[in-house]
């Protein structure tokens, strides 16, 4: 970071009485849900202007006024800056100084890019749905589509192509033709999530969000 805490007084938080937080351990890593991630298969990306947001420290603090992503790589935030006030003294956040951003409605998970390696480098990574037991994030690599073969109107137009698929130590690109035969893989270990799988037009990759759900509330 860019400068020491000890002198910077966090601000009062009256949105943090409001937000409920579950403590999370997956693996190594201990999360909690900033924010309730309801984001669909259109990209997401973090603005450079100051908004209302919060950040989850590595000691598991919560600190919250005003956040924006400030430095970025395409449209990937690689940290982001906090100040108490306009004016204030502005602190920079990387992904090894925290754990979870939330900007804007989005929760941005800071993980190692090798889970395996904790203390291998780390990056930040848009969650499409955060759970406990099972997350989906942004894959930051992912493309997008644009137009189907018809010729006239867009087949989900914006939609991203891949998504990254977390589950303890496991991180798994899943796209459109191996979504079910990697979720198969992944979560077969609920029977009753197993069971609702079956339903074909309920699980289908434009339904990630639900079918990842589905897993963690019957988990």
């Amino acid at each position: 970071m860019d400068k020491k805490f000890n002198n910077f007084k966090y601000p009062k938080s009256n949105i943090m009485k409001q937000l409920l937080f579950t403590l999370l351990l997956i693996s190594q890593f201990s999360f909690a849900q900033i924010f309730s991630t309801n984001q669909h298969l259109k990209r997401s990306s973090v603005s450079g202007q100051w908004l209302n947001g919060t950040v989850m420290l590595n000691d598991g603090s919560m600190i919250d006024s005003q956040v924006r992503g400030y430095i970025f790589k395409g449209n990937d935030v690689k940290s982001f800056r906090f100040r108490e006030k306009k004016g204030a003294e502005v602190l920079t956040y990387r992904p090894d100084d925290c754990k979870q951003v939330g900007y804007e409605g989005l929760n941005i998970i800071s993980l190692p890019k090798n889970l395996k390696k904790p203390q291998s480098k780390r990056g930040f990574y848009i969650a499409v749905y955060y759970g406990e037991h099972f997350s989906v994030l942004q894959n930051p690599k992912a493309n997008s589509t644009s137009t189907d073969l018809t010729g006239g109107l867009s087949l989900n137009s914006g939609e991203m192509q891949n998504v990254l698929a977390l589950k303890g130590n496991q991180l798994v690109k899943v796209n459109r033709l191996n979504f079910k035969k990697q979720f198969r893989k992944m979560l077969s270990d609920n029977k009753e999530w197993a069971q609702k799988a079956k339903d074909k037009k309920w699980f289908k990759y434009s339904n990630v969000y639900d079918v990842a759900d589905h897993y963690n509330t019957t988990k």
